[in-house]
């Protein structure tokens, strides 16, 4: 089991209900994190991963990138603007 830093923005904070929260899990991947957590929602299955970006500590990463023990992951959803 690993303690992480769970971070959402934009619309997701609202679909899943918070903004920060410390997460124990045991998912090895980035990818197995985001299907733990929509899971565990109301609104499972109307998140898609393909439209969300993952960062781990602070930089851009890929939905194979292990999860670590102390990560800060956060989610973005998909954003207009320039």
């Amino acid at each position: 089991m690993k303690t992480i830093t769970v971070e959402l923005f934009g619309r997701l904070k609202d679909q899943l209900g918070f903004v920060q929260r410390r997460y124990q899990t045991e998912s090895a991947t980035v990818a197995d994190l985001w299907q733990e957590i929509v899971s565990q929602s109301a609104v499972n299955g109307k998140l898609e991963q393909h439209s969300i970006r993952p960062a781990v500590n602070d930089e851009f990463a890929r939905w194979d990138q292990p999860v670590s023990e102390g990560d800060r992951i956060a989610f973005l959803p998909p954003s207009a603007g320039g």
